[in-house]
C-alpha cells in the first residue's frame, strides 16, 4: 500500500514538471530579455549621436554580453549558429580584399573576429569605446586593443588594408552611422567590409515580423534598404562591390564590401 502511494506521488510530480517545464522555459526567456533590455536602458542614451560610446562601457553590460552568449539555451544556440556564418561571411569577404599591411576591427568587442584575422599573419587592431568589453578579449600576438571612438579614430589616413565593421552599424542613427562610415573609410584605404541589417525585398517582410513578435525593433533600431545603402556608401565615396546575406532568410544580417571610387582591386 504505501509502495502504491509513493509510486502514485512520482507519477504526480513527473507529470507536473512536463505540464511545467515550457512555462518555466518561457518565464526564463522573458526574464532574460527584461534584464537585457534594463541594462541597454542603464548604459545607452538612444537620443545621443554617441549612442554606442557607452552602451557596452560599464561592468555590469560587459558581463551580460559574455553570459547572454554562454548561458545554456536556445537563444545561445542560434546566436552561436549566426555567429559561426558571420566568421565564414567575413572570411570570404576578406578572401577578396587580400589585406596585406594592416587589419582594423571596429568596433572589437571581446575579439572574437581575432583568431580569424590573425590567420592573415599581418598585425590586428581592435578599436573599441567600450574598456570593459577589450578587457574581456582573449590576448593574442600580433594583436593591438585601444578605446577610441569609431568616429574619430586616431589614425592616419590609409593607415590600414580594409577595417572591418561587425554589428554596429544596425546600432547607429543615421547621421552617426555617416560619421563613423567615412572615418572608417578614411583609415582605411578606401577598403570596408561592415554587416547591415537589411530590410529591402523578402527580408523587409522578416524584420516587421519579427519585430511585431518581439514588440520592439531594438534588436535592429537603423536598419536601411538598398538605396539607403548605396547613397550612404556614395556619400563616403565608396562604391558598394558585394552585398550577401549572413544567413538567407533567418537573419535580417548582410555583409557589404566596399571599396573608394576608383581603385582597381576590392
Amino acid at each position: 500500500m504505501i509502495e502504491e502511494i509513493h509510486r502514485a506521488g512520482r507519477w504526480r510530480l513527473s507529470f507536473l514538471g512536463h505540464v511545467l517545464r515550457p512555462f518555466a522555459w518561457l518565464y526564463q526567456r522573458r526574464l532574460d530579455r527584461l534584464r537585457q533590455r534594463l541594462v541597454q536602458r542603464v548604459v545607452a542614451d538612444p537620443g545621443s549621436g554617441t549612442e554606442m560610446a557607452g552602451r557596452y562601457d560599464s561592468r555590469a553590460a560587459a558581463t551580460m554580453y559574455l553570459s547572454h552568449h554562454e548561458s545554456i539555451s536556445l537563444n545561445r544556440l542560434r546566436h552561436a549558429l549566426l555567429a559561426r556564418a558571420e566568421v565564414r561571411a567575413i572570411s570570404r569577404a576578406l578572401e577578396v580584399v587580400r589585406p596585406e599591411k594592416r587589419i582594423l576591427d571596429a568596433p572589437a568587442g571581446t575579439g572574437k573576429l581575432w583568431k580569424l584575422f590573425c590567420s592573415f599573419g599581418i598585425p590586428v587592431v581592435g578599436v573599441d569605446a567600450s574598456q570593459e568589453m577589450l578587457d574581456r578579449a582573449p590576448n593574442m600576438p600580433g594583436v593591438e586593443r585601444l578605446r577610441a571612438d569609431v568616429t574619430n579614430l586616431p589614425f592616419q589616413t590609409a593607415y590600414f588594408d580594409v577595417a572591418v565593421s561587425l554589428r554596429l552599424f544596425h546600432r547607429l542613427p543615421p547621421r552617426t552611422r555617416r560619421s563613423a562610415l567615412n572615418e572608417l573609410a578614411r583609415v582605411s584605404n578606401g577598403r570596408l567590409i561592415a554587416s547591415y541589417a537589411f530590410v529591402s525585398g523578402v527580408l523587409r517582410t522578416r524584420y516587421w515580423l519579427v519585430s511585431g513578435l518581439r514588440r520592439s525593433t531594438e534588436w535592429a533600431p537603423h536598419p536601411v534598404t538598398r538605396e539607403q545603402l548605396l547613397l550612404e556608401l556614395n556619400s563616403a565615396g565608396l562604391e558598394l562591390i558585394s552585398l550577401r546575406r549572413v544567413a538567407g532568410v533567418l537573419s535580417n544580417e548582410v555583409i557589404v564590401i566596399a571599396r573608394r571610387g576608383g581603385l582597381s582591386q576590392p
